[in-house]
């Protein structure tokens, strides 16, 4: 199952860079291992921009427990290999042989 939700720019960012790994969310779909995250940027100011992550929900720590609010859960994330990683790829300056260098970012 693939679950479709708003994600404000600055976790979205830390998503995007591979410095947050994890997300928390109320747990009102029943998130289970093995589904996904397809997240769109969103701000209250500019609503939707045009950038997306497909993240593969790989851990759910339920509520309840470790000081984690009953409706809530913490989700362990990680690339999906049905993800478009072309929008990640920049030109980067062109190597000795006249080919464009590409670099990964995140």
């Amino acid at each position: 199952m693939r679950h479709e939700l708003k994600c404000l720019p600055e976790f979205f960012q830390d998503l995007k860079a591979g410095h947050k790994c994890f997300e928390v969310r109320r747990n009102d779909r029943n998130f289970q291992a093995g589904e996904e995250l397809y997240l769109r940027e969103w701000s209250p100011e500019g609503g939707y921009t045009e950038d997306t992550l497909l993240l593969d929900i790989t851990y759910v720590l339920p509520g309840g427990q470790n000081g984690i609010d009953p409706e809530y859960c913490v989700m362990s994330l990680a690339w999906s290999m049905d993800m478009d990683f072309s929008d990640f790829l920049e030109e980067g300056p062109e190597h000795e042989d006249g080919f464009p260098i590409t670099t990964f970012c995140g």
